[in-house]
């Protein structure tokens, strides 16, 4: 991980991954995404080992069904979100681990984030997982975790937002679209009725 290494802590990186980057074949021969669209039995992640340890947030949206490996397991997320102990510089006490937040988009209940056994809701759409105990809370009191939000209908309600939105912009604007509308219309019926 090159920019891990070279990082600027006041910038914010992302990265794409597919599934090219992190399902390996268990038979050691490239990955093929026919074959893994076909058989996904016969592949393992390495999700959890190679890219998950230095991702801060990750927003998960991958198709998932029970044939297909999962991103993190129940062991993955303990071992993930197990206290690095590091030395706190003055006024920057260090995070109790890396991975900070997950916003499973897929939010499929034991599914590719495997610890997550019930999705958040819109009006309580957070939830702090403890994978000591394997655990959630609504509380925020936790002094470690992971921030969870895994809601199941989010898609339905991205669109009201956006539709809102768009709502209100259009608004001042429809009486005179209507008007030029009604124009047209007599312009048109005016064309017809010339012989």
């Amino acid at each position: 991980m090159l920019v891990l290494s070279i990082s600027e802590l006041n910038k914010v990186y992302g990265c794409v991954v597919t599934r090219a980057d992190h399902m390996v074949a268990k038979n050691g021969s490239p990955f093929d995404k026919a074959e893994f669209e076909k058989h996904p039995e016969r592949y393992t992640s390495k999700f959890a080992t190679e890219i998950a340890p230095y991702a801060t947030v990750i927003i998960n949206g991958v198709y998932w069904d029970a044939r297909t490996p999962r991103l993190i397991t129940i062991p993955d997320a303990k071992h993930l979100l197990t206290p690095v102990h590091r030395y706190d510089m003055p006024g920057c006490p260090t995070l109790p681990h890396r991975l900070v937040a997950i916003c499973d988009i897929s939010a499929d209940p034991g599914g590719s984030i495997e610890f997550m056994a019930e999705c958040t809701t819109i009006d309580k759409p957070f939830t702090i997982y403890d994978a000591d105990f394997h655990t959630t809370s609504d509380s925020f009191d936790s002094p470690s975790g992971c921030l969870v939000c895994s809601i199941d209908n989010m898609p339905a309600q991205m669109p009201l937002e956006a539709t809102s939105q768009f709502g209100d912009l259009l608004y001042p604007y429809i009486f005179d679209m209507v008007s030029i509308i009604i124009v047209l219309v007599i312009r048109f019926l005016i064309l017809l009725r010339k012989p």
